[in-house]
């Protein structure tokens, strides 16, 4: 990423209300970046932090995983800023528990495309 100042350059960030999503919004934000920020919830701390580097930001709070939200969230970044010229897709689930303690609706919810199987397939405990 340059140095060079990014006046009214607008970023997108997805997971951004901890870790890596926070800090990407941080750091553009420092950098001049407008920042739509995105995340189940709406984090006061990360929305703080943005605010004293006196950054112009907008929270979308939103599962990412529902194509409406998504469409929603679109329409308020371009409400809001009429453009986007970054997009961080950091968004993500995981679940820090062993696997087979996983249930098969944790496993669907943070792998959305684990392939489901039909009453009467094969009985491998996934129907």
């Amino acid at each position: 990423m340059s140095e060079a100042p990014t006046e009214s350059r607008v970023a997108v960030v997805t997971g951004a209300a901890r870790g890596i999503g926070r800090e990407v919004a941080l750091v553009l934000a420092e950098r001049g970046y407008a920042v739509a920020v995105n995340d189940l919830s709406t984090s006061e701390g990360t929305l703080g932090d943005l605010e004293r580097v006196d950054a112009e930001v907008l929270t979308i709070p939103g599962d990412v995983s529902d194509e409406g939200a998504v469409r929603g969230m679109v329409e308020a970044v371009m409400a809001g800023f009429g453009r986007v010229d970054v997009l961080v897709n950091n968004a993500g689930i995981s679940l820090i528990t062993p696997a087979e303690n996983t249930s098969l609706a944790d496993w669907r919810r943070t792998i959305p495309h684990v392939p489901r199987v039909r009453q009467g397939d094969a009985q491998a405990g996934l129907g």
